[in-house]
């Protein structure tokens, strides 16, 4: 499965936001805050009228083979680009997508290049570990202590107890609340 391509997309939908400022004319224009590749930062665009973000492809309605696939493990979820995004969506409305990002973004992490590496844990740090991140992953103090400790000299494994961790939480508290959702949404009606 291609991580960075799922990685991309959904940070590039979950970074996504409108904000207005003050324009030359005095009055609020907006300013479109987009990330612009993977686990980048995001930059302001200046243009009053910004052109709108590429529209969201939209997710087929899964079948009822796909819900049965995603029923027999939460593995075979997270490697179907379809049973991703829908979870996405799901836990995006329990408020708790940061979980599912993180995870995928530690997954793109094990592939980077060596070259990647320190580039892409600090801004997984600053995403989903640092305490001011508006998403931050629920960590305890030892494990959020070990990360950074270890971003001195980060590896491709840095994250690998933490997104075990999240990998549980997602295990075993979402996903079956989304697989009821979901049989209950596409099968049954």
């Amino acid at each position: 499965m291609d991580w960075h391509k799922i990685v991309n997309y959904l940070l590039l939908h979950f970074t996504m936001s409108v904000v207005t400022a003050p324009g030359g004319d005095g009055h609020n224009s907006p300013k479109v805050k987009r990330c612009n590749n993977f686990l980048c930062c995001c930059v302001v665009s200046d243009d009053p009228t910004p052109t709108p973000p590429s529209p969201i492809p939209e997710v087929p309605r899964p079948t009822p083979l796909d819900v049965e696939s995603w029923k027999i493990s939460f593995d075979r979820l997270l490697h179907c680009a379809a049973g991703i995004k829908h979870f996405q969506e799901f836990l995006k409305s329990e408020y708790s997508e940061e979980n599912l990002l993180f995870w995928l973004a530690c997954e793109d992490l094990k592939e980077a290049s060596e070259n990647d590496i320190h580039y892409k844990t600090k801004i997984i740090y600053d995403k989903f570990i640092s305490t001011s991140s508006p998403s931050e992953v629920s960590l305890d103090g030892r494990m959020r202590d070990e990360v950074i400790k270890n971003l001195i000299e980060p590896d491709k494994n840095i994250y690998d107890e933490a997104q075990r961790h999240v990998y549980m939480l997602m295990r075993y508290d979402c996903y079956p609340r989304f697989m009821k959702y979901i049989t209950q949404k596409f099968i049954k009606a």
